[in-house]
């Protein structure tokens, strides 16, 4: 798995459904990848590309029927920077661990993430380099689990008015966001 670099996946009989547990995992030497005719994706299921440190960027295209994200999903990609959330606009559910520990990652932009209700634990906690974080997408969600943003101690604002829709946070929301000295609660009328 070190040795592999880029990878392009066709579904050209657009027969994949779902991506099963782990793919892809570990493969540390993967820099880019793209995947094209997943047309009839439509979930995504635990570990996806998890531990994939040198990745550096992901097409996320194929994803523009998927409902549903995974455990661990992009978790420990320690080399990517952003995440183009565009392919996402039809997911509703994200589980826990999504770009944990990504350490590299700069900014998000959830434009994305529309149509998301639930988001689980540990969303973007490690990400000590992250000073970006667009919440526009997160308009639909309705609850949030543990550790949100923990240890993202270089962010230093985050506007919660997108969060009108929100009834549920569980601990750990900013916990050791050591970095923050702006926070808007004007979403958080519920």
């Amino acid at each position: 798995p070190a040795m592999l670099r880029r990878l392009r996946l066709v579904d050209g009989g657009q027969l994949c459904h779902s991506i099963r547990n782990n793919f892809l995992a570990g493969y540390i030497g993967l820099i880019t990848l793209k995947m094209n005719g997943f047309q009839n994706l439509m979930f995504i299921e635990d570990g996806f590309l998890t531990r994939c440190s040198g990745l550096t960027s992901l097409d996320t295209g194929a994803f523009q029927n998927v409902t549903s994200i995974g455990y661990s999903f992009l978790d420990k990609c320690s080399s990517l920077t952003s995440l183009d959330t565009k392919g996402f606009l039809n997911v509703t559910s994200i589980k826990g661990d999504f770009l944990k520990d990504c350490r590299g990652l700069t900014s998000l932009d959830t434009v994305g993430f529309q149509n998301v209700t639930s988001i689980g634990y540990d969303f973007l906690m490690g990400c000590v380099v992250l000073t970006t974080l667009d919440t526009r997408g997160f308009q639909n969600v309705t609850s949030i689990g543990n550790n949100f943003l923990h240890y993202c101690s270089s962010l230093t604002s985050l506007d919660t008015s997108p969060f009108q829709n929100l009834t549920s946070i569980k601990m750990g929301f900013l916990k050791e966001c050591s970095g923050l000295t702006s926070l808007d609660t004007v979403g958080f009328q519920n």
